[in-house]
Formats: C-alpha cells, sequence, structure tokens
C-alpha cells in the first residue's frame, strides 16, 4: 500500500509542480528556454519610476488617487515613446481610478528627498521644467491623456488624449 502510494505521488509530482510554476502566461520552462536562447526582453526606451505614492486625502477609497514620477532618457522623449510609456504604466497601474504621472528628462527637474521633505512644510520652489522635455499623464476612471512640451524652454504645451474625453475641457 505504501509502495502505491509513493508511486502516484512520484507520478503527480511533475504535474503538480509544472502547474504552479506557471508565471504570468509563461512557465519557468519557456522563460529559461527564452535566456538560453538569447531572446530576453529589452525595453526599446529606458527608464525608472523614482516616487509612486498613493493617497487617500478623505479616508473615502474613492477618493484615492496615485502619483507617480518617472524620469525618463532625454534621447527617447517623443510623442511615441510617451504613448507607450504610458500605456505600459497605466497596465501596471489600473488602480486607483485617479493616476498622476509627471516624466522628467533630468536630475534638475527632480527633487531630492530633502527638498521634498521641505517643500511639504514650507513654500519652496519647484524644480524648474522650462530647460527640459516633460510630460504628465491624466487619468480619471475611463478618460485618459497626457500633455507634454515638444520644444523646451517654450512653455507651450500639446495634449494627447488616449481615452475618452479632455476631464478639463481643454
Amino acid at each position: 500500500m505504501k509502495q502505491t502510494i509513493l508511486l502516484i505521488l512520484l507520478c503527480a509530482g511533475p504535474v503538480v509542480l509544472n502547474i504552479s510554476t506557471s508565471v504570468n502566461g509563461q512557465t519557468m520552462r519557456e522563460k529559461s528556454k527564452q535566456q538560453i536562447s538569447g531572446e530576453t526582453y529589452k525595453a526599446p526606451f529606458r527608464y525608472v519610476i523614482i516616487s509612486n505614492h498613493v493617497y487617500t486625502p478623505t479616508g473615502d477609497h474613492r477618493d484615492t488617487s496615485r502619483f507617480i514620477e518617472v524620469l525618463l532618457d532625454e534621447k527617447a522623449f517623443s510623442e511615441g515613446t510617451l504613448r507607450q510609456l504610458f500605456k505600459l504604466i497605466s497596465q501596471r497601474f489600473p488602480k486607483p481610478r485617479w493616476l498622476d504621472v509627471d516624466v522628467y528628462t533630468n536630475l534638475e527637474q527632480t527633487e531630492t528627498p530633502e527638498e521634498s521633505d521641505l517643500s511639504k512644510t514650507s513654500e519652496s520652489n519647484a524644480p524648474s521644467q522650462d530647460n527640459y522635455h516633460w510630460a504628465r499623464l491624466i487619468r480619471i476612471d475611463d478618460d485618459e491623456l497626457f500633455r507634454y512640451n515638444p520644444d523646451p524652454p517654450s512653455r507651450t504645451m500639446k495634449t494627447v488624449i488616449l481615452k475618452g474625453k479632455d476631464p478639463f475641457g481643454q
């Protein structure tokens, strides 16, 4: 009897192992084959998320918003790249219903942690954005758009509606 149970466990073990190693619809074996054959994923542009904060100012989850800051390689800045980037970020963060993403292309546009702490308690000057490309994604429910400056230091902004309409009517 013990031998029969052991035989069943030995035969069923690989099936259970194969089911449990599936990640995002792809088994670890498939991922290993990709890496061995040199088919690793390489993003078409370089970016990093430098901050990601979720706020619920009223305590009501319906009022929750997420604010993300991204540093994007200046050489990659274009409307097409922004479309791709915002699609990736929106998919990665489907909730909450309100999402703001600021994209910078130079470290001068960002705050250090100390500057960020000071700006919460005083009226410090925000980092200059005039000399570099930057963009902002706004998602509210089913409406999603971004604005960006195609020609710094000009302050002229271009608006691109990705889904729905401009909730601000501009």
